[in-house]
């Protein structure tokens, strides 16, 4: 692990003064809703805007050449950008004020089939879901280059086949055809509660570019936090506060082979 003061950190600026997302229709919401309840997922098609993926995916590029970690993307004021857009909607599915988590996280995959997303987990061993099958607590996965089974998708297993959901066992006893791969796309974005098992998939030669992908938690504010520190949802951390944030992800995540 690489620390803070042999890091040559990049200075981003986002093009960008505020980040608009597309329309979502009641009968889409209504979806949504269903299968959060149903399955612990869903999935927002064309949600965010075409236009920042270019800047996000240089921004990449810069901290690979500097050898960061990925997650440093978190020093991208674009990033912030993105979490204040989805806020209305985040705050639409947990029906109540709530907070960001210090539990982000970017990946970098390229195609090749050594490589892979994090094993298959719960975010969370203890109940996160009220009781009308809603979460307390979630996260936003979108990705920045096409994520398709051939270069690394995410893949759950919907709370409804899992019988050992909300907080059982992490164990492959059940129907391989229960498996749910969900391919997604630059402008998707991938909403899932932190009790249904999910993971991301080798990678293999086929794929035609990397995956990269960014993910971020949530949790209602009215229950105590499940990690500190938590932030505002439209609050902008400074670059030195992202710095730290980034050194604490990494000793947080230091367990997992990313």
């Amino acid at each position: 692990m690489t620390t803070n003061t042999q890091l040559n950190w990049p200075t981003f600026e986002s093009s960008f003064s505020s980040i608009v997302v597309n329309d979502i229709s009641p009968f889409q919401w209504m979806t949504h809703i269903n299968r959060l309840k149903l399955d612990g997922y869903t999935i927002f098609k064309n949600l965010l805007p075409d236009y920042i993926f270019q800047e996000l995916n240089q921004s990449f590029d810069i901290l690979k050449k500097n050898s960061i970690e990925p997650v440093g993307i978190i020093t991208h004021p674009l990033v912030w950008q993105i979490t204040h857009a989805l806020s209305p909607i985040i705050e639409k599915i947990l029906d109540e004020p709530y907070v960001i988590l210090p539990e982000t996280w970017a990946w970098d995959i390229s195609p090749k089939k050594s490589n892979s997303g994090w094993p298959p987990h719960r975010e969370k061993l203890f109940s996160c879901v009220k009781s009308n099958g809603m979460p307390k607590s979630m996260s936003c996965w979108f990705p920045i280059t096409p994520a398709e089974p051939e270069n690394s998708c995410m893949y759950v297993l919907p709370a409804s086949d899992d019988p050992y959901y909300p907080i059982g066992k992490t164990r492959f006893d059940y129907s391989v055809q229960a498996i749910r791969a969900l391919p997604a796309f630059p402008g998707d974005v991938i909403v899932f509660n932190h009790n249904i098992l999910h993971w991301g998939s080798q990678s293999s030669q086929w794929g035609k570019t990397h995956r990269r992908a960014i993910a971020f938690e949530c949790q209602i504010s009215s229950i105590p936090a499940y990690n500190t520190p938590t932030l505002k949802p439209y609050s902008k951390p400074n670059n030195d506060n992202c710095i730290q944030l980034y050194n604490q992800l990494i000793n947080q995540y230091d367990h997992i082979n990313y």
